[in-house]
């Protein structure tokens, strides 16, 4: 862990709204493969969660028009 007093004062100030908090830690030797890692455990945690609320995590409203603006050139 880098730096343990911003993690503990994060969880200390977020505490209050969450129900509960924790510390993760990416895999990969690079800094850009752990950030991945990252990134895909909260993209995966995402869609879980949307299943477990039988919520369809497929599309996603403003992404899509993200997508038909590029393709207009918006």
């Amino acid at each position: 862990m880098k730096n343990p007093r911003r993690i503990a004062l994060t969880r200390e100030l977020i505490a209050p709204a969450a129900k509960e908090t924790f510390v993760l830690e990416g895999e990969g030797e690079t800094t850009l493969a752990r950030i991945f890692s990252l990134v895909l455990l909260g993209d995966l945690v995402s869609v879980y969660r949307a299943v477990l609320r039988g919520i369809d995590p497929g599309p996603v409203a403003v992404i899509e028009e993200l997508k038909a603006r590029m393709i207009a050139g918006d």
